[in-house]
């Protein structure tokens, strides 16, 4: 909510957090966990290049190296103008992923495309949101990437760097190199060339945890029967509640209802039954006892 503005734009975020969770029930061990699934945040960052353009083909490759403390998903790509810094509707947009550093791997093998779009782009502007899923850069990883259009020619900007490597923008979290570009989807025929447009990511795990014993990891482990209630918070303070109820499986004790101790819950025997002795006098025994 912006109370600065008396116009909606029509970009209101709501809580949308939903939870799930696995339960794995103990054994009479004080085994039993819980896995919970928390989803539905709108938590992101971006990361923004430049948008001076000055150049353009089919598309751009480059890296993108995570140099924060957590792994980082990423979820989009926002290109920037088309060749030219033009407008342009309905263009047809491709994402693919290579897991390291793509300067080692600049042939059509071995990536994935992991995100489309028909997107409209605007000059001065990054409005071409591309989605993006299945994507997390482990802390300290190289992944590469190239976005270009099948449709139209994308902005880029040509430098004088080292592709895959010279810093082209940054923040405390990602650094995005400088790259390759080329005609069609997957060429690298020309460099230094540097995308124009926007990284949209979050943490992998963007919220906040407390359960009702105390713990605040996403799961628990180890744990006893019973009821345990948790609350996850993301950063704009959504919240979801999610209870789970751990059951013993496995009740030891004596399992014979012949002995002492016989316990009508146990439904695994842990060999602790006790039976009464009972004397039986034996006349002959005791005489032959008293003849010695």
């Amino acid at each position: 909510y912006d109370f600065t503005v008396n116009t909606d734009d029509g970009s209101c975020i709501y809580c949308q957090l939903t939870a799930s969770k696995i339960v794995v029930n103990e054994t009479g061990l004080c085994d039993g966990s819980i896995d919970l699934s928390v989803s539905g945040t709108h938590c992101s960052s971006d990361l923004m290049t430049s948008l001076a353009g000055n150049n353009g083909s089919g598309g751009n490759a480059f890296n993108l190296i995570n140099t924060s403390g957590s792994p980082l998903e990423i979820t989009g790509f926002s290109q920037g103008p088309a060749h030219g810094n033009n407008s342009a509707t309905n263009v047809q947009m491709e994402v693919y992923m290579f897991p390291g550093d793509y300067t080692t791997n600049m042939v059509s093998t071995g990536w994935s495309m992991v995100g489309s779009a028909s997107v409209d782009l605007t000059t001065n502007a990054a409005t071409g949101f591309i989605p993006i899923s299945g994507v997390t850069i482990p802390v300290g990883g190289t992944y590469g990437f190239w976005i270009g259009s099948t449709s139209n020619e994308i902005q880029y900007t040509t430098s004088s760097g080292s592709p895959g490597v010279t810093t082209w923008s940054s923040n405390s979290d990602l650094i995005i190199t400088e790259g390759h570009a080329g005609a069609s989807s997957l060429e690298f025929t020309f460099s230094p060339r540097n995308w124009n447009g926007i990284i949209h990511y979050q943490e992998q795990d963007p919220y906040t945890y407390l359960w009702s014993n105390g713990a605040n990891t996403q799961d628990i482990t180890n744990i006893c029967a019973g009821t345990y209630t948790v609350t996850a918070t993301d950063c704009y303070g959504c919240t979801v509640t999610e209870t789970a109820t751990i059951i013993q499986l496995i009740y030891y004790g004596c399992t014979d209802p012949l002995a002492l101790n016989f316990n009508s819950n146990a439904n695994t025997d842990d060999g602790s039954c006790d039976y009464q002795m009972t004397y039986v006098p034996d006349d002959n025994f005791e005489q032959a006892l008293i003849d010695l």
